[in-house]
């Protein structure tokens, strides 16, 4: 998936369903720090994203490249790949 810069002024330039990388900072700066992101349950930050879809549609785009990476670093450090220099 891609992200899309939107300025104030390109806004209307940007198609409504893409990601844009003002909405994703401010998602994750205001409503999904990356510290708390860390520190809860997944389902917990499923429930939490699901609230700020409902809440705030705007981020619709932007909660499941958040959920997505989580996972992913989730999983890389439940199975750690083995070092080349061993």
């Amino acid at each position: 998936m891609e992200l899309h810069y939107a300025s104030h002024t390109l806004e209307a330039n940007t198609p409504a369903a893409l990601p844009t990388m003002r909405d994703l900072a401010e998602l994750v700066r205001d409503h999904l720090p990356g510290p708390l992101v860390q520190l809860v349950p997944l389902p917990e930050l499923e429930r939490r994203c699901e609230e700020i879809n409902l809440t705030m549609p705007r981020f619709r785009e932007e909660t499941p490249l958040v959920l997505r990476y989580e996972r992913t670093r989730r999983q890389k450090l439940t199975n750690p790949q083995p070092s080349l220099a061993s």
